[in-house]
């Protein structure tokens, strides 16, 4: 039975969720306060998208958004500790030429908010989305990614920016091209598929709220840490740099963990009803299945699925084994053990905080 902090705890984050993200799911709680059922609530509001072909005239494409060379216009929207990086670049040098991953909106929630707020939206010149066109257009005229199979941004989907209202205008101004393209037969013989296309990676959020809290620890312990371990470091360094992540069974308070990856889902959750209900052309890969498939071939399955996406000409192997995808990482894993059983302490007091909840498959014994 929960105790009256914990409920009261509920009972905090329940409103915090109602005041700030007035749409998509509600999360109904039974009588014991721990078990729920999710109801996902259609955006009617503000969520649909805009009539940019009123009158019979369609939505201009700007024509450099094609380039000199033609890459493909792409968003990797994930959450922060959700492997972006190491995707961006893979998928980059598996279609032949890398490039680096751009956090162009932010690398955190306030810088996001304070990118839709206040750069974009104080000035006329980047509002509508225009910010994103200029910004592809100046990528696809770049001669130094001539080789490219599709450059973009990274975009971290935090729910409060994501519903800002230049967040909104941007992604219905993605809906808007590809809908005025779908039916231009001389323009998709040329460029397949959408002028710009979001690709979305999730992880599992167990995985990225303990990623967080080791990083946040070693922050508070005045511990430098790496985001990321390379295989480009010297060899010194790289044992350096994996030794600090390493991390023994650590005790949680079962409930602050559970509400804490509750929130996470929920917001994802959201995150993908919002973006799945205003039409956006889009394609979902899982972090999970692409590093830690069940057998080769989800994982080759997986990967190809964001290789086709990404690069619709073809610009890639299309007989690699799984081994051949992952000997392109310049990542090195920082993870020892992907048992949260051996993981967590306490495994036996979280599991039953988890227990008969919408998250419970979150939980992974090997």
């Amino acid at each position: 039975m929960l105790t009256v902090i914990a409920l009261f705890a509920i009972l905090q984050w329940m409103a915090y969720r109602n005041m700030f993200i007035p749409e998509a799911s509600n999360l109904k709680f039974s009588s014991n306060g721990r078990t729920f059922e999710q109801v996902i609530v259609k955006a009617t509001d503000d969520g649909s998208v805009r009539d940019s072909g009123s009158g019979g005239s369609t939505i201009h494409v700007p024509e450099c958004l094609y380039g000199k060379y033609g890459p493909t216009n792409v968003i990797l929207m994930s959450r922060g500790r959700s492997g972006t990086t190491i995707i961006w670049q893979m998928l980059s040098t598996l279609t032949g030429y890398e490039t680096e991953s751009n956090e162009y909106v932010g690398k955190n929630e306030r810088e996001i908010k304070n990118f839709f707020n206040r750069t974009v939206a104080g000035n006329k010149e980047l509002t509508d989305g225009k910010w994103l066109t200029q910004h592809l257009c100046e990528l696809q005229t770049n001669d130094e990614l001539r080789y490219a199979a599709f450059v973009g941004i990274k975009w971290k989907p935090y729910l409060k920016p994501l519903l800002l209202p230049e967040s909104q205008k941007t992604l219905e101004l993605i809906t808007s091209m590809a809908t005025s393209t779908a039916t231009n037969t001389t323009r998709q013989q040329q460029f397949p598929g959408p002028p710009i296309r979001l690709l979305r990676s999730r992880r599992n959020v167990l995985d990225v709220h303990l990623s967080k809290l080791k990083h946040k620890e070693k922050r508070k312990e005045k511990i430098h840490i790496n985001a990321h371990c390379l295989s480009t470091m010297t060899p010194e360094t790289l044992r350096e740099c994996l030794k600090v992540h390493e991390e023994g069974a650590k005790y949680l308070n079962p409930t602050e963990l559970f509400l804490a990856v509750l929130q996470l889902w929920d917001e994802e959750t959201r995150v993908d009803d919002r973006l799945r209900s205003m039409g956006i052309p889009i394609e979902y890969v899982s972090y999970d299945t692409l590093f830690y498939p069940a057998n080769e071939a989800e994982g080759v399955k997986e990967w190809y699925k964001a290789l086709q996406y990404v690069s619709p000409r073809g610009r890639y192997d299309t007989n690699m084994s799984l081994s051949r995808i992952f000997e392109t990482a310049k990542h090195v894993s920082t993870s020892t053990n992907r048992s949260h059983k051996d993981a967590i302490k306490n495994w036996g007091e979280v599991y039953q905080e988890f227990k008969g909840t919408a998250i419970e498959h979150l939980l992974r014994l090997d």
